[in-house]
């Protein structure tokens, strides 16, 4: 079961590329995007970091991301799991939730 903050972090991750789009116009959430860029960043060691921009910023389906990594689709949805658990503190020290 996913909690409301993992929620908060998928609502953030989805709509990253549209913060951008209009940041490109105006400036306006410069510091937003920063945040978000600087909690991915501590986890980009992880085994299937990659997920997230798959996922988030490039709209993969779970079974398109399933193909790519050589797993079952089961396993992703696993690897969801764990990637977002991971960013959760990381966000929350980006005062992002």
């Amino acid at each position: 079961m996913i909690d409301d903050k993992i929620r908060e972090i998928e609502d953030i991750l989805y709509s990253y590329n549209d913060y951008c789009n209009i940041n490109r116009e105006n400036n306006k959430y410069n510091d937003f995007i920063s945040d978000i860029n600087n909690a991915v960043f501590m986890i980009r060691k992880c085994k299937y970091s990659n997920f997230i921009e798959m996922k988030y910023f490039q709209n993969m389906t779970y079974e398109e991301i399933a193909e790519e990594l050589s797993v079952d689709v089961r396993t992703v949805y696993r690897i969801r799991e764990r990637i977002l658990s991971k960013l959760k503190p990381h966000f929350k020290i980006q005062r992002l939730i």
